[in-house]
């Protein structure tokens, strides 16, 4: 019993420590066109395909809801104690280390977000697809967004219904190893 509860705290661990490494590369990565970035300044990375453009955005993805502050914070709590729940839920087991860590990188997403909001009244966005003139974002809207991917190819293409089955609410252990 004593190394199953040493492999699951060092399970732990590793997510926390996966978290913050997420979130030191938001926050710093924010911080850096913060500091050395006028407004709505550019700068060319790949001619014609990418570009860094600083956008203090009050908003949500594409703009929407701006100046939402108490809306947005309100919402990141809610999801995040379900993500944490989900968290909890899940065997730690091999076949749920890429679910695992991708409701990881969804939740640092929005507490990286929920820190700008908080410091800045505003969400630091910044990285421009100027190829395909993709709405700027930013390195905490990119872990949400490939979290979610990553989690709707799993659901969609790897797991099958059984797989699933510790989300069921009769289910009475949570995070049992095998």
């Amino acid at each position: 019993m004593k190394m199953i509860k040493n492999k699951k705290n060092l399970f732990i661990i590793l997510e926390v420590m996966f978290v913050l490494i997420l979130l030191f590369l938001d926050q710093i990565s924010k911080y850096y066109i913060y500091i050395h970035m006028n407004p709505n300044g550019k700068v060319s990375i790949v001619s014609d395909i990418l570009e860094f453009q600083y956008v203090a955005n009050t908003g949500a993805a594409f703009g929407m809801l701006q100046d939402q502050k108490i809306f947005f914070l309100f919402i990141t709590v809610i999801l995040s104690g379900i993500l944490i729940f989900l968290l909890r839920k899940i065997p730690i087991e091999k076949k749920y280390y890429l679910l695992i860590f991708s409701i990881l990188a969804i939740l640092t997403g929005g507490i990286g977000n929920a820190i700008d909001r908080i410091r800045f009244n505003f969400v630091t966005d910044f990285i421009y697809i100027k190829i395909i003139n993709f709405p700027v974002f930013n390195f905490a809207d990119f872990c949400i967004s490939s979290g979610t991917i990553c989690i709707l190819f799993l659901i969609f293409f790897r797991y099958k219904e059984q797989d699933l089955d510790f989300l069921s609410f009769k289910q009475r252990k949570y995070r049992q190893l095998k």
